[in-house]
């Protein structure tokens, strides 16, 4: 068997090549699903900002607290849409070609509703899972 040579800026992790981006990714996914920032984003508390968020992504225009409303949906649509983003390049889970931000969001918010024992978690964290659990990798 001939020794494949590894690569500047590759790594080899248990036979697998394995780029120092992809490694850089999962290190972010993993400190943002463990850390508690000063004011906790648990996934309770952004619930209700993630479902008005994924209403405006379906063409609601309705914000009750306008800009309260606004403003958490927003950081709801942005976790979301940065594990969305960076999950797939880490392995955490496999989202078809067809999938995007809005069904990233629909999908994290049924998880949500239907998980409501995990709801105390980091939503990071549960974004996780909840796209694991719709889009395991093969």
């Amino acid at each position: 068997m001939i020794p494949v040579p590894v690569l500047p800026g590759r790594r080899k992790l248990g036979g697998v090549m394995m780029n120092r981006r992809c490694l850089l990714y999962v290190l972010a996914l993993a400190l943002m699903a463990v850390s508690r920032p000063a004011h906790a984003q648990v996934a309770s508390t952004l619930l209700r900002e993630c479902q008005i968020g994924l209403q405006y992504m379906s063409g609601y225009s309705v914000f009750p607290n306008s800009d309260w409303s606004k403003h958490w949906s927003g950081i709801c649509t942005g976790y979301i849409s940065g594990i969305f983003f960076a999950g797939p390049q880490a392995k955490l889970f496999c989202p078809p070609p067809e999938a995007d931000n809005k069904m990233a969001m629909f999908t994290v918010v049924r998880y949500m509703q239907s998980h409501p024992d995990r709801l105390s978690l980091p939503l990071p964290a549960v974004a996780v899972e909840a796209m694991s659990a719709s889009w395991p990798c093969k």
